[in-house]
C-alpha cells in the first residue's frame, strides 16, 4: 500500500487485493448495482492492483485491474454519476473464452463452439459518451478500449460483446457452411449488445 498526497491538493493512494469476489467489489461500491449484473458470472478477482484519486475539487477516480483466468486483462472503473457511484468493466478476452463463460444461456448447440479473435467484453452500469479505460491493468500493450464496432463512443448501460468471429470451413456446421460461401475470408466481425432493457437485445454479425 503506497499513499501521495500534496496538500492541500490531490491525495492518490495504491495497492493489491489479495483476493475478492467481483460482486463483492461492485456492491460495496456501487451498491445500487444494474440488473443485468446481479445474473453476471461468479468471478474470484486475484492480486487485483487498486489506485484510488481524490482532488481538491470533491471529485475522485477509483479503479482495479489484473488477470483473470478464461477470461484475460480485467479492467474496473468507478465513478460519481447523478450523485450515485456507477461502474464499468472490460476484459481483453483470452482465445480460449467461449460464450457458455458469460451465460449458460448460450451453451447450446452452434454458440457454444463459437471462437474468437481480438475479443472485449464491456459491461457497464450507466451511459457515459466520454467513457474510455485508463490502462490500469499492469499487462503493457493489453490495455481495454471501449471502441468497438458497435459502440465506437463512450459506453452504454448493458453488457457488449465486440470480436472478430473466426470461420472454420471443415467445422461441420452453419458456420463452415457461410466459411465455404465466402472463400478467402476466416472472420465476421461480431458483436453483441445486451442492454439495460432486455428486449432491445441485438446479435449481429457483419463482413
Amino acid at each position: 500500500l503506497t499513499m501521495d498526497w500534496h496538500l492541500p491538493g490531490t491525495f492518490s493512494l495504491n495497492g493489491v487485493i489479495k483476493s475478492i469476489a467481483l460482486t463483492e467489489l461492485v456492491h460495496s461500491l456501487s451498491p445500487d448495482g444494474s440488473s443485468w449484473f446481479e445474473s453476471f458470472p461468479v468471478i474470484t478477482l486475484l492480486n487485483t492492483s487498486v489506485a484510488i484519486q481524490r482532488w481538491q475539487d470533491g471529485g475522485y477516480f477509483l479503479a482495479a485491474g489484473t488477470q483473470v483466468d478464461h477470461f484475460g486483462t480485467f479492467e474496473i472503473e468507478f465513478s460519481e454519476v447523478s450523485k450515485r457511484t456507477a461502474f464499468t468493466f472490460g476484459f481483453s478476452l483470452q482465445p480460449d473464452w467461449r460464450l457458455p463463460m458469460l451465460s449458460s444461456v448460450f451453451d447450446v448447440a452452434l454458440l457454444r463452439d463459437l471462437t474468437f479473435r481480438n475479443a472485449t467484453l464491456i459491461a457497464s452500469s450507466s451511459d457515459n459518451p466520454n467513457f474510455s479505460f485508463r490502462g490500469l491493468a499492469p499487462q503493457s500493450g493489453n490495455n481495454l478500449t471501449p471502441i468497438a464496432p458497435s459502440n465506437p463512443q463512450g459506453v452504454k448501460a448493458g453488457v457488449y460483446l465486440n470480436a472478430e468471429l473466426l470461420l472454420t470451413a471443415d467445422s461441420g456446421d452453419a458456420l463452415s457452411t457461410v466459411a465455404k460461401l465466402l472463400s478467402g475470408l476466416d472472420s465476421l466481425v461480431l458483436s453483441l449488445a445486451i442492454p439495460a432493457d432486455y428486449s432491445q437485445t441485438v446479435f449481429m454479425a457483419q463482413i
